[in-house]
């Protein structure tokens, strides 16, 4: 049996999810708001302990452009200005220092003119000597026999910028702030699993093991299983989920803040990061991706030897001895391909139709959840004719309340 029709039915309570939901409850007339995920949704559990994500800011994430630097600036500024907004933002947010490093000579000087670039366009970037690394991050520049490293390194980062987010903590807030909006319907169901979807004279019908759903507008956050459901209906049959290879690792704290080498293009095609660990005081996570190429996806959660020396790559003073757990990661990391020509698409890919949008991303995906819920928005609004207080919503969401008086943006 159909549910009583909804304006704009949402998959997904992912960071997209939960933020799309928050901006269509609160700056639109929209009078009927659904969003479905298949978990148990208890938001008092997803305010507890930490699921730390990195805000990319894209001027020290080395794998963007200018352009895309520009546009990631702007989306992770608008996660800290709605955090900040709360007063209880150190839940949510946690400042501490961000560096991209490079070892040897060529990348290094691959660095330098990479900051050059970007310097005159993010003036909180900054540049590091091996002395500066130093003094923020010590295990960094050590040797595993206590010494310096010898070749050459630089890195470039801030000190300044809000870097890790508790992405239970922001879902939770970003939800109840829709469910507290006291002038429309506004529906969240948890434990419901999306069977398929088709075409209706409305708009669509979602089919799920809860029963089927009628809405005007539909938009699937679940993460990379969005796909599926969009090529159910004929979308994205171009594109392909890869995936790679991830192990994470909790040890003994060794840095101060996030940590990753820069991805230069002389580098491997490995990534690795290490960060404080917000749920172990005194522990960090090091994570190492790399493409899963022909391997079966998903490497056995075990720390061999293999392991271990491509992380001391990053902290060479690391040992057995620091790793107190080895998990896997949070979700599976894979990246999206065009099937035709096998080159691997950008972050955040968005494939629509009339009336429905899919986001084909990471589903703890954080730095651009409010940046891709607006455009969701406006195309929302184009389709079914809704206000839209665009003043109020860039006023609270694009604009810095540290900079003004609180009250007056909102």
């Amino acid at each position: 049996m159909s549910k009583p029709v909804s304006d704009v039915l949402v998959i997904g309570a992912s960071p997209a999810g939960a933020a799309l939901f928050y901006q269509l409850a609160r700056f639109t007339n929209l009078s009927s708001i659904r969003l479905l995920d298949a978990s148990d949704l208890g938001r008092t559990s997803l305010a507890d302990g930490w699921s730390s994500q990195a805000l990319q800011y894209g001027y020290v994430d080395t794998t963007c452009t200018l352009a895309q630097a520009r546009n990631w600036h702007r989306s992770a500024s608008m996660v800290t200005n709605y955090a900040l907004r709360h007063s209880d933002a150190g839940r949510m947010l946690v400042k501490c220092p961000k560096m991209a490093v490079a070892f040897g000579e060529s990348n290094t000087q691959w660095l330098r003119e990479r900051f050059e670039t970007f310097k005159p366009h993010f003036p909180m970037l900054e540049w590091w000597e091996r002395s500066d690394i130093a003094e923020l991050e010590p295990h960094v520049v050590l040797s595993s026999e206590g010494g310096l490293r010898p070749e050459p390194m630089a890195a470039i980062g801030t000190t300044n910028q809000f870097t890790l987010v508790n992405t239970k903590a922001l879902v939770a807030s970003l939800l109840d702030d829709a469910i507290n909006s006291y002038d429309k319907t506004v529906s969240l169901q948890g434990n419901t699993r999306v069977l398929h979807i088709e075409p209706h004279t409305v708009g669509y019908r979602v089919r799920t093991d809860k029963g089927d759903f009628l809405t005007r507008y539909l938009v699937g956050t679940a993460g990379l299983a969005s796909l599926e459901l969009a090529q159910g209906l004929g979308l994205g049959a171009d594109l392909a989920i890869e995936p790679m290879n991830t192990v994470e690792f909790r040890a003994h704290g060794m840095v101060r803040g996030r940590v990753l080498t820069a991805y230069t293009p002389d580098t491997p095609a490995t990534i690795l990061s290490a960060e404080p660990d917000m749920e172990a005081p005194g522990k960090m996570r090091i994570r190492i991706t790399e493409a899963a190429k022909d391997q079966a996806p998903g490497r056995p959660v075990a720390l061999d030897k293999d392991i271990l020396n491509q992380a001391q790559g990053l902290i060479p003073t690391l040992s057995l001895s620091h790793v107190s757990r080895v998990q896997p990661p949070f979700e599976p990391i894979s990246y999206v391909l065009d099937s035709r020509t096998g080159q691997q698409l950008e972050e955040g890919i968005t494939v629509s139709d009339d009336g429905v949008r899919f986001h084909i991303q990471s589903s703890v995906h954080v730095t651009s959840c409010l940046s891709g819920a607006y455009l969701d928005l406006c195309a929302i609004q184009e389709k079914l004719g809704c206000s839209l207080d665009d003043v109020r919503l860039k006023a609270q969401l694009m604009t810095d309340p540290r900079t003004i008086y609180r009250g007056r943006a909102a």
